[in-house]
């Protein structure tokens, strides 16, 4: 078997453009025995995606000819024959991901078996899952809400829990009072009056379901060490879960700093890459 043809295909979002906030990129990969792998480069959402195309499309180069059960052998390949592989990062790693995923794909499908077994079998019968970013409200689909009053937060929270959620994930710093992301300084050593900004969101979370549910805190990295701790002890008596991205993930240091100065548990990881990103976490 070998591969004699890769697509690369942006999908369009059928509520927007192609070229719109939400664009998922898709690897094909197509065989002359008529076998074909699906796998998704990782990029759908914020600036990148069509950085994440054209890092598809040039590894897919490197694929023709090739026998895509060989999918180590394609892997090594793509990071060690591109000179930038090495480098790793988002855009390299999110297009050998998509490949990679498409040839696993390809193998269960030839082999006449999930991908599951594969990896080793199943292990659990059911998984927890949280209902995520409770910022943007809970329960109307067509409608996206923008949450700004302590009120809102636990109306939300209640909706989740209502819907059989047990656990929670929200980020109570990353939209101001006036209703804007990302756009509050949570750099430095927070004034009271902005710490108690998420303060009073998290404490009517909690007041709302009392112990029904577990909180995980989102900070999307968009606090700085000093900050992250600060806000970190201030929200410990609400019993908090996990505390996930404090900082961002370019200086293990700064996490092991946050660690050290707080008793929550932290959760991180998405934005590090490879066994190499992982290895000084």
């Amino acid at each position: 078997m070998k591969i004699v043809s890769v697509d690369i295909i942006d999908v369009k979002n059928p509520l927007q453009s192609a070229v719109a906030k939400w664009r998922p990129v898709v690897v094909r990969i197509n065989t002359d025995e008529g076998v074909s792998g699906f796998g998704e480069v990782g990029m759908a959402y914020g600036v990148g995606a069509s950085a994440g195309f054209g890092m598809a499309k040039d590894l897919a180069r490197l694929l023709i000819g090739e026998d895509p059960m060989r999918s180590e052998y394609i892997w090594d390949k793509m990071q060690k024959k591109t000179f930038w592989g090495q480098g790793g990062g988002t855009v390299v790693s999110a297009g050998m991901s998509a490949i990679d995923i498409a040839l696993w794909d390809i193998k269960g499908k030839v082999l006449g078996v999930p991908c599951y077994q594969l990896f080793g079998g199943k292990c659990r019968d059911e998984l927890r899952t949280y209902a995520s970013q409770l910022q943007f409200g809970w329960g109307n689909a067509e409608k996206k809400e923008i949450l700004t009053t302590p009120e809102q937060y636990a109306k939300a929270a209640e909706q989740a829990l209502a819907d059989g959620y047990d656990a929670i994930k929200v980020d109570v710093n990353e939209i101001d009072l006036e209703g804007r992301a990302k756009k509050r300084n949570l750099y430095g050593c927070f004034a009271r009056r902005d710490l108690l900004v998420g303060y009073e969101r998290l404490k009517a979370i909690r007041e709302a379901v009392g112990d029904k549910i577990d909180i995980i805190v989102e900070a999307h990295a968009l606090t700085d060490t000093t900050s992250a701790i600060e806000f970190g002890n201030m929200i410990e008596e609400f019993r908090i879960a996990a505390y996930e991205e404090p900082v961002m993930a370019l200086n293990p240091g700064q996490l092991k700093q946050v660690k050290d100065g707080i008793n929550i548990p932290i959760a991180a990881g998405e934005r590090v890459y490879t066994r190499w990103g992982f290895r000084p976490f």
